[in-house]
């Protein structure tokens, strides 16, 4: 079928349409991390990672106010809503309505999967998942954004003068160097511990040892957990984001 008529087809569905793999028991014998990691790769070391604000970058209602971010929370999460909103603001006192909203996003998606995919190539116990946390604050346009999706792609190759990256701040191209060498060690070792980051323990359920990668470049232990175990209970409630 020529890839144009492929292509129309997606387009008529609108939004909902896209492009994903299927487990057909034959090329994709089974889901790639469910109920478990794969064992096809086990022994295959990975490192896994979300930044702060992730879902930033889809997002455009920089106006937003603490009203209405609180009337957005309301309606998505009910009573759950007001719980949910003063632990982000405990934590996160100077944070914009906007970049609230954005690392609320993150959390009820893609960090709360990332971190279950860790735990679960944890569990094979054999290759290490490594798992970092991306919190450095773009200044770009005129720091909005966050620490938003892409960001760290950028300065996994040492580019920090892109669009989202930043400027090439003295700040910002010592913590770019730092991270690109953390990747080229995984890339010739299988271990991205080097001379130029703290030492980096291998994720574990447990422990949760995740490195933070901002201005000072640090290692924690379940970094935001009374945040990650809100949304532990809300999935187990059901409750979806």
């Amino acid at each position: 079928m020529p890839w144009q008529q492929i292509l129309e087809a997606q387009a008529s569905l609108g939004a909902a349409a896209g492009f994903t793999p299927v487990v057909d028991g034959k090329v994709l014998p089974h889901h790639p991390f469910d109920p478990v990691a794969p064992p096809e790769s086990a022994d295959v070391p990975v490192i896994i990672s979300t930044t702060l604000e992730d879902a930033a970058l889809a997002l455009t209602n920089f106006d937003l106010d603490e009203a209405g971010l609180k009337a957005m929370m309301s309606e998505r999460y009910g009573p759950k809503a007001e719980q949910m909103l003063a632990l982000y603001r405990k934590r996160y006192p100077k944070k914009s309505p906007f970049l609230i909203q954005a690392q609320i996003g993150t959390d009820a998606g893609s960090r709360r999967s990332a971190m279950l995919q860790a735990e679960r190539k944890a569990a094979l116990g054999k290759a290490p998942a490594y798992m970092y946390l991306w919190a450095f604050e773009s200044p770009s346009f005129g720091g909005k954004f966050g620490a938003v999706h892409g960001t760290d792609v950028s300065a996994s190759f040492n580019s920090y003068r892109d669009g989202i990256g930043g400027t090439g701040s003295r700040v910002q191209r010592a913590l770019w160097s730092r991270f690109a060498s953390a990747w080229v060690s995984l890339a010739k070792t299988g271990n991205p511990n080097c001379a130029e980051i703290p030492e980096w323990p291998a994720y574990d359920a447990a422990r949760r040892a995740t490195m933070i990668f901002d201005t000072e470049v640090r290692v924690e232990n379940d970094p935001r957990a009374e945040i990650r175990k809100f949304w532990a209970e809300m999935s187990a409630g059901g409750r979806r984001g």
